[in-house]
């Protein structure tokens, strides 16, 4: 017993030691970026709490990186009020702060647009703007559902686009798709380097823009089109996109032959509600049934559950699927929770 109770109080005394000596930044940092790297961010910033008098830029701004993991707003702005000038002219604190205010939970409209004035604020206090600067700002402007101030922004940057920007540019032009955004997404593409054409995300986001201009300015669609023959290994994300604007467009065949050429593996939950809405929009029952037979009852239950929007043309494909079909429970519970969902009865 005895022995026990001197191992218990060495460890303690230990524990104590560690946790009021005074830790080199080196460790601090060491510490912390072990903590983060395993997502446990609240003994990340407990231990930045411990050790706060004795960080460096490095160790102050994985903290708020912790406080946008775990959605910790008052613990960020804490944090930036204790900050020195030094500190808030450091442009990788700079880049943390914009991506903190544009990530933070937003309660109202009201904090959003003071948020939003806030990080415009800090993004005026930055003299030397970079692309990794620009791109944090593009992609809270984006997230927060403000493709018009992308363009906006994007009117005002001085510096050379690279994958991040132009992947977020031209996603805000596929919201947007007036003249002007048409005009900067076509701007953009044509003067892309070729070395970025490796780039399976920024290319799928370049699709996806010209997919969603239509037909009707300058041939968009045989440009993604183009451009999807272009990609070596297309990825599901990359697949589904295209079988989704083809839908968009009323290119429905088409849609049924990508979503034919994709190899089997690729094939999801996602791609098969976007090829059969396709389908079910231009009255190809036959390939629907057909595609629908193929796809495993997970699936099956998955899109008539997830899609509440389909619930006609779901019900609909069901009754053709049990003519030559014998009748699958598990399917009947998955369109009842589609009708709930959407208030059929």
């Amino acid at each position: 017993m005895f022995r026990r109770i001197v191992s218990l109080y060495q460890n303690l005394y230990k524990t104590s030691s560690i946790s009021s000596s005074s830790l080199s930044s080196r460790e601090i940092y060491s510490r912390m970026k072990q903590l983060m790297d395993s997502k446990e961010y609240k003994k990340t910033l407990d231990f930045f709490d411990q050790q706060s008098h004795s960080c460096t830029d490095f160790e102050i701004n994985l903290a708020l990186k912790a406080c946008i993991s775990l959605n910790e707003y008052q613990c960020g702005m804490n944090i930036q009020k204790t900050l020195s000038q030094n500190s808030l002219n450091n442009p990788y604190i700079q880049a943390t702060l914009i991506q903190f205010y544009s990530e933070s939970f937003i309660s109202s409209i009201t904090q959003l647009l003071l948020d939003c004035d806030l990080v415009m604020s800090i993004m005026l206090t930055i003299t030397n703007k970079s692309n990794y600067i620009y791109a944090t700002m593009l992609k809270g402007l984006i997230s927060n559902n403000m493709p018009t101030k992308v363009l906006d922004l994007f009117d005002e940057m001085n510096i050379k686009s690279n994958q991040a920007i132009l992947t977020v540019l031209f996603g805000a032009c596929s919201r947007v798709t007036n003249d002007r955004a048409m005009k900067i997404g076509r701007k953009l593409l044509n003067q892309m380097p070729k070395n970025f054409l490796n780039d399976n995300k920024l290319l799928t986001s370049a699709i996806n823009m010209l997919m969603r201009f239509g037909d009707e300015k300058a041939d968009s669609v045989k440009d993604a089109q183009k451009i999807f023959k272009l990609i070596d290994k297309p990825d599901a994300i990359t697949y589904t996109a295209m079988i989704n604007s083809f839908g968009l467009n009323r290119m429905d065949s088409e849609a049924v032959d990508l979503y034919r050429k994709m190899p089997n593996y690729l094939q999801d939950e996602v791609s098969s509600v976007c090829v059969l809405n396709a389908c079910y929009h231009s009255g190809l029952l036959n390939e629907a049934h057909s595609i629908f037979n193929e796809v495993s009852h997970k699936t099956k239950n998955i899109i008539t559950a997830m899609s509440p929007f389909l619930f006609d043309e779901a019900q609909k494909l069901l009754e053709d699927y049990e003519k030559s079909n014998p009748p699958y429970s598990a399917m009947y519970m998955a369109i009842l929770s589609g009708a709930r969902s959407s208030h059929n009865s």
